[in-house]
């Protein structure tokens, strides 16, 4: 009778364990991207061997926004492609490029319906919006 009950408490311990949202695999998909004005700085170039000065360096690069949906899922391969599909031809244009990337807050309630919608037959178990911007070349 122990060791009945053990080997039902250990399967339920190992299922609960296997469908915990912990397991689940996590994906971000590219929403779109936008230019921002040029990363700047002045960079200084220290002193010359003989202990002058040498002047600071003006530095500029070309910076860039990305919008990305960060999406968990039981098992995310078996629904990428449909993942894919809602988020950047429904729920995208239902939420717009330049409102997600200005303020994914704002975005996140109608980004989250349109998704929502186009994958009600499906199981995910997190979804948020961020932006990240890159200087690029530093």
């Amino acid at each position: 009778m122990i060791k009945f009950a053990l080997a039902t408490l250990a399967s339920a311990s190992i299922a609960a364990f296997y469908l915990s949202p912990a397991f689940a695999e996590s994906q971000e998909i590219e929403l779109g991207w936008t230019n921002l004005p040029e990363c700047s700085r002045f960079v200084s170039s220290g002193q010359s061997i003989l202990g002058n000065l040498i002047p600071d360096t003006y530095e500029h690069t070309p910076q860039r926004a990305t919008a990305y949906v960060h999406v968990e899922a039981p098992s995310i391969s078996r629904i990428l492609d449909r993942m894919k599909y809602c988020a950047i031809n429904v729920a995208l244009p239902a939420a717009g490029l330049s409102l997600i990337l200005t303020s994914p807050a704002a975005a996140q309630p109608t980004f989250f319906s349109a998704f929502n919608s186009c994958m009600a037959q499906e199981a995910w178990s997190s979804l948020y919006l961020h932006v990240e911007t890159k200087c690029e070349g530093w």
